[in-house]
């Protein structure tokens, strides 16, 4: 939604809300927990989101999940080929353009659970790097399957939703003050451009 997410976000939310069934009969308490895509991405799209999902999981006292846009596509790519591969493991490169030839990149693994549950790990977290560094990572990882984020819908929400179900089913329950957004790059020089 990119710039416009700070005049939709507010009338998507009591869209979304209000036709959920149970949210007539106890609105808030409804809600267990708040996934939001962190980042990278759009500078005001995850500063506006974290910030939201932030003071929704302070004031409601529920876990908030911030998860890093580049986890998400892996973890929709890991889902995709669930059904296709064999491999145990996979490994995903995922990447989104940064402009200035620069690349916020981050390396998953995807496996299933004793239980056969998928699960993701991060190899190597996301960060800023020029063109040249990142095929210079990947270099040393040549099973990594590459995905880049242009080629999919901006941080699928209900590949959202299932990775922080999947995160709290392992024991994790951050708090709203853990939820920050992940910009990869310093918000004066993002917002300069």
């Amino acid at each position: 939604m990119g710039r416009s997410l700070a005049r939709v976000l507010h009338p998507y939310l009591r869209e979304f809300l209000s036709a959920q069934p149970s949210w007539s009969a106890q609105p808030w308490s409804s809600l267990k927990l708040i996934a939001v895509a962190g980042g990278p991405g759009s500078f005001t799209g995850s500063r506006i989101g974290v910030v939201t999902a932030r003071t929704l999981g302070q004031q409601l006292a529920i876990p908030v999940y911030s998860v890093s846009s580049l986890a998400i596509l892996a973890w929709l790519q890991s889902s995709l080929s669930r059904g296709v591969s064999t491999d145990p493991a996979q490994l995903w490169a995922v990447q989104m353009s940064a402009k200035r030839e620069e690349i916020f990149g981050g390396l998953y693994e995807s496996n299933k659970g004793k239980q056969g549950e998928q699960k993701l790990l991060t190899c190597l977290p996301d960060q800023l790097w020029s063109s040249a560094e990142w095929e210079q990572v990947l270099s040393a990882w040549p099973e990594a399957k590459r995905v880049s984020a242009e080629a999919c819908e901006p941080a699928p929400a209900l590949s959202l939703v299932r990775l922080a179900l999947s995160l709290r089913q392992q024991g994790q329950t951050p708090t709203w003050a853990e939820a920050l957004p992940l910009y990869c790059r310093h918000p004066a020089i993002t917002m300069l451009e």
